[in-house]
């Protein structure tokens, strides 16, 4: 009888934390690996569904579970259909700022778990405050936001009592095996049981996190900039009681000196940051394992590498996506896109690596060339995708704010457009040869007019001196000229 409830016991505990196998959370993992199983491009719009913006925050990058796509709006959360993108349900939410949500499993039901409330502050800095109960305190609780988490099929509440934080949440709630982890702007990281909501640990931060956390195992990773100070810090946490394991401030040499959201795996945590550099740092210490600094602009602060394997995807502000070996950095290829990758990030679906551009294109390429073979527009500024089984869903951060859903398109033929920044050898001799023959032209067109004026000149002398046209020196030379002018044109 003790044998079978220690493993009725098991069972629960091994049931509360499992994720569903679609995209339950930003970048799909707590990891933030990035990648899962979807459609294989041409890709099409399938759907479009609008969010409406406040103080130019809209739709929050999307979850996938059970069919459906969750996105957090500014003061609803919504629940789509996958297929066709119609509205299945909508619960208010107090104002606050629209960060991802995330699905976590507790035995057989799904928990969407998200925060809400702490105002949204527009870009002069004035807060649009969420509704509270006591004037008093009005200020105060304008700038908190609390978590809380629901029924995904009903909708009813799942903890008996918010999570309430010690200020606004700007960063996606992250799950972790049965462990919500969440930061606020107060610089506070806790640790939350995700079937009950109940504190585990809280720790300080060190400054405000604006970004979600990285897990794997038994760490969590956090990079933000601590109080006033100019450069980075990256610090592990431990997942079981919040103590700082390590902490580093790697030299950052730019005017805004924040680092990507990072990413882990393999035991190495990957950030990019504002001085062109990506790092991998040791998991288990926080040392340098290699950088590289081969790219020619900045990664963004709210980007994220996206890892599998041996292969580690990141794309920078200015439309560059890289491939780099995760084991030593090396870059293995580069794409010039031609338009910032500011607010989304890249995720590998199948044989290719997508991701969405500032300029309202979603990008899809070959991961073993690099080379573009299919993009399609969308209109507005794209962010973060999530990936479903037969669909891509990415947010749309722009004016026209809200979720566009992706297909694939069978009618579609795949292109191959090789990267403008790519050095291929052919073309290259091609344009050498292209150039020295247009250099020889250059040179031997004025040699030629030189030489017609001096032919009369040469002839009158020698006539003067008694010698035959053609018998002097000059003559030899300005043949040998004429010679040499028609042997490039004939080679050509």
């Amino acid at each position: 009888m003790g044998v079978l409830l220690i493993l009725l016991a098991l069972t629960a505990s091994a049931a509360i934390g499992q994720q569903p196998s679609e995209w339950p959370q930003f970048q799909r993992d707590a990891a933030h690996t990035g990648s899962g199983e979807g459609p294989e491009p041409p890709y099409r719009i399938a759907w479009e569904f609008p969010v409406e913006r406040v103080n130019q925050r809209g739709a929050s990058p999307a979850v996938i579970a059970g069919g459906l796509v969750v996105t957090v709006g500014p003061d609803a959360v919504h629940a789509l259909d996958i297929a066709t993108g119609d509205e299945v349900w909508s619960v208010p939410r107090e104002p606050g700022p629209p960060v991802a949500p995330a699905i976590v499993a507790d035995g057989d039901r799904s928990l969407l778990v998200y925060t809400e409330g702490g105002g949204i502050e527009d870009p002069s800095g004035t807060p649009t405050p969420g509704p509270t109960t006591d004037a008093e305190d009005e200020g105060d609780q304008a700038d908190r936001s609390t978590v809380l988490a629901i029924d995904l099929e009903n909708q009813r509440l799942a903890w008996k009592l918010p999570y309430e934080l010690e200020g606004a949440a700007e960063a996606s709630p992250v799950i972790e095996g049965d462990t919500v982890l969440v930061g606020d702007t107060e610089g506070t990281l806790a640790a939350l049981d995700a079937a009950t909501g109940v504190e585990r640990w809280k720790a300080s931060a060190g400054g405000e996190v604006l970004r979600p956390p990285a897990a794997d195992g038994d760490h969590v990773v956090l990079s933000l900039r601590e109080g006033e100070e100019v450069q980075p810090t990256v610090s592990a946490f431990d997942l079981g009681d919040g103590e700082r394991v390590w902490s580093v401030s790697p030299s950052v040499a730019a005017a805004n000196p924040f680092t990507t959201i990072p990413s882990i795996s393999g035991g190495r945590v990957y950030l990019g940051s504002f001085d062109r550099v990506v790092r991998a740092l040791s998991l288990e210490d926080g040392g340098e394992m290699w950088t590289n600094a081969g790219s020619f602009r900045s990664y963004a602060p709210i980007t994220a590498p996206a890892v599998i394997g041996d292969e580690l995807y990141l794309g920078d502000d200015a439309g560059g996506l890289h491939r780099f070996a995760a084991a030593t950095g090396e870059i293995a290829w580069s794409h010039a896109l031609n338009a910032g990758i500011t607010f989304g990030a890249p995720v590998v679906v199948g044989s290719v690596v997508v991701v969405g551009l500032d300029d309202g294109r979603l990008a899809a390429l070959d991961r073993d060339s690099g080379d573009l073979v299919w993009e399609v527009d969308a209109g507005e500024d794209l962010g973060p995708i999530a990936v479903g089984p037969e669909h891509l869903v990415v947010a749309r951060t722009g004016p026209g704010s809200g979720i566009v859903a992706f297909e694939h398109d069978p009618d579609a033929t795949l292109m191959t457009i090789v990267s403008p920044s790519k050095i291929r050898a052919g073309s290259l001799v091609g344009l050498w040869v292209a150039a020295a023959a247009i250099l020889v032209v250059l040179l031997l067109v004025p040699l030629r007019l030189v030489a017609a004026r001096v032919r009369p000149s040469a002839v009158q002398a020698d006539a003067a001196d008694g010698v035959a046209p053609g018998e002097g020196t000059d003559d030899v030379a300005i043949e040998q000229i004429d010679d040499d002018a028609q042997g490039p044109e004939e080679h050509r």
